[in-house]
């Protein structure tokens, strides 16, 4: 088991996320002590009763996964009915259990297995669905010493379980009555047989469980077991007479079981048993039906039509889903709980539907108070609206005007800019015709100095021809020689200046 664990742990997602292994292999290293369940050598036994492993595994998001230990079986410390009582609870929960019996398959074993078969012929004499109460079934013989006849692993236990479970015509009624259920019972029987695993593995009561003690060929085959046992595609759900059964509805069973074969010190009846189970399971299906009924009654009921009309909808969704699912038991097991489950909605029925037509009036005079208040509501809306129409047509009036003033304001600031322009013309204007004068003066004045500098010029030439004569003191005239200096001809162009003109606005 807890090898098992390991590979569960190392192939499969599980609630707590943990892992029993230091290694990558799911088997773990050479030398690395089990934990897990608890369990020691010897020959006292450590397990008591049944001992479910605090971890759940994942398979998908439609199927949990749950390990289980019993107590050790066919010892001197248990009783026939409590080998009966483990053997059946085991039978009764599992999907897939393992039987660890010791070197052969004995008949008193295959015995045991009776009360469980039992279960299943009776689950099966009313089974609808034309498929067996319980899913797999392994017989793992420890210690096989006939390799001759059947060799170790799944293939020698397959042929070896066939022997065992062949009809003889020598046999008795009851014999061949035990492998028959065995055989109707369950959608797969398979047989392992495994060989001794090594002395210090068998005998030391210090082993921990580390491999490495393990001889070759045991741990060979513990692996291809394990790996073969616990492959995704071979693990299945829980199924009664092919019906699923849910989580829920497996914590009730168990609990159910478990108080039936605690309260008495009998074995119950499989008669007791059945009956439990189907109606736990007939039950889920009444309550699962009846809440489709109550569910399809949500939603507001305005007329006495309406309610009618939402009752017999409910009414059908709820027998669909009750008629559409696989059941458990017979007939009279099927129209006995179908009959609950109307008699459920009767009830329901008669209590909604006081509490409808009680309301009803309270929602039509609500109906008449939401109408009138809707009335008001929309007279005072196209009051609004009116008043609204207004503010906007004066809204619009307030517009016109302003544009209109912006557009006034406008021409004004235009017709002061052309006031502005001319002015600046005007001002360019007359700063053009100071600047012609100034030129006009500078001209005078050029002209001036030039005249004044001809006078100079000629006054010189006089005194210099004044002093010329007195120092040579000749007669010019005499000498027919003219020392005038002519005046310069000085032209200076007329200027004619345009009379300014202004426009003024």
């Amino acid at each position: 088991m807890d090898y098992c664990l390991r590979f569960m742990y190392a192939n499969f997602k599980s609630l707590n996320n943990s892992n029993l292994s230091s290694t990558s292999s799911w088997i773990g290293d050479k030398d690395e002590a089990l934990t897990g369940f608890s369990w020691r050598s010897g020959s006292i036994r450590d397990t008591t009763g049944l001992s479910f492993w605090s971890d759940i595994f994942l398979h998908n998001e439609n199927l949990a996964i749950i390990l289980v230990d019993t107590q050790g079986l066919f010892d001197p410390e248990t009783s026939t009915e409590e080998n009966v009582k483990i053997l059946t609870l085991s039978t009764l929960l599992s999907s897939s259990l393992i039987l660890n019996l010791n070197n052969v398959i004995q008949e008193d074993q295959l015995q045991y297995l009776q009360y469980a078969t039992e279960f299943a012929s009776l689950a099966s004499s009313n089974n609808h669905n034309n498929s067996k109460s319980f899913q797999r079934f392994l017989f793992l013989i420890r210690d096989w010493q006939n390799v001759d006849d059947f060799e170790f692993g799944m293939n020698g236990g397959a042929a070896y379980l066939d022997q065992i479970l062949k009809s003889k015509p020598d046999q008795s009624e009851e014999l061949k009555s035990v492998r028959e259920h065995i055989r109707e019972s369950f959608d797969e029987l398979l047989c392992c047989l495994m060989p001794y695993p090594g002395k210090k593995v068998a005998t030391s009561s210090d082993y921990d469980g580390r491999w490495s003690a393990m001889d070759e060929d045991f741990l060979i085959e513990l692996r291809l077991l394990i790996e073969n046992f616990l492959a995704v595609d071979k693990i299945v759900s829980k199924r009664v007479n092919g019906v699923r059964v849910t989580g829920s509805s497996f914590f009730e069973i168990i609990k159910d079981y478990i108080m039936t074969f605690s309260i008495s010190r009998l074995i119950p009846k499989a008669q007791t048993l059945y009956e439990l189970t189907v109606n736990k399971f007939m039950t889920k299906l009444v309550e699962k039906s009846y809440e489709i009924y109550e569910k399809n009654l949500e939603g507001i009921q305005e007329t006495n039509e309406q309610v009618d009309e939402t009752h017999l909808k409910a009414f059908e969704a709820a027998m669909a889903a009750f008629d559409g699912t696989k059941k458990m038991g017979n007939e009279q097991d099927e129209e006995k709980f179908k009959n609950q489950l109307k008699q459920k909605i009767n009830i329901k029925e008669t209590e909604w539907k006081s509490i409808w037509l009680k309301q009803i009036k309270e929602i039509e005079e609500e109906k008449e108070r939401k109408r009138k208040a809707e009335e008001e509501v929309e007279r005072l809306r196209q009051m609004e609206i009116e008043r609204k129409r207004k503010e906007e047509e004066i809204q619009r009036q307030i517009e016109q005007r302003e544009r209109e003033i912006r557009e006034q304001q406008e021409e004004l600031r235009r017709q002061q800019e052309r006031i502005e322009e001319e002015r600046r013309k005007q001002r360019e204007y007359e700063e053009a015709i100071e600047r012609e004068r100034q030129r006009q003066r500078e001209i005078e004045e050029e002209r001036r100095r030039l005249e004044e500098e001809a006078r100079r010029r000629a006054e010189q030439a006089a005194r210099e021809e004044e002093e010329r004569r007195r120092l040579f003191k000749v007669d010019i005239k005499e000498l027919g020689i003219n020392f005038d200096v002519p005046k310069p001809n000085i032209h200076i162009p007329r200027i004619d200046i345009p009379r300014p003109r202004c426009s003024v606005m």
